[in-house]
């Protein structure tokens, strides 16, 4: 016979698995402007990647999103990576970027 334990601890897990979806990554390119937000004391709080049709992609501030921020401020940039969405919102991990030239 199954516990009361063992039968909570089975619907605290379905529980969790109808209302916490999974968030599944996919491999895509993006040129866009990269949008770095500051602090009043200048420190990045997040950097974006926003497309020409308005479509913002929050970037993963690991060490290439902090150099991104730091390199690309205001620029046209080509970007790879990781793109997610989490909360309604575009998260990408960066596998590259570099400058879009006109």
């Amino acid at each position: 016979m199954i516990s009361r334990a063992m039968t909570a601890a089975m619907f605290s897990v379905l529980a969790m698995v109808g209302f916490v979806p999974l968030a599944h990554a996919v491999d895509k390119d993006i040129d866009g402007v990269v949008d770095v937000k500051k602090s009043d004391a200048g420190e990045v709080q997040s950097v974006a990647v926003v497309t020409t049709d308005g479509i913002r992609y929050v970037v993963t501030m690991d060490g290439k999103g902090k150099k991104l921020a730091a390199d690309m401020q205001d620029k046209k940039v080509h970007v790879s990576g990781d793109v997610k969405e989490v909360d309604e919102k575009k998260e990408i991990t960066l596998s590259s970027f570099n400058e879009k030239q006109d």
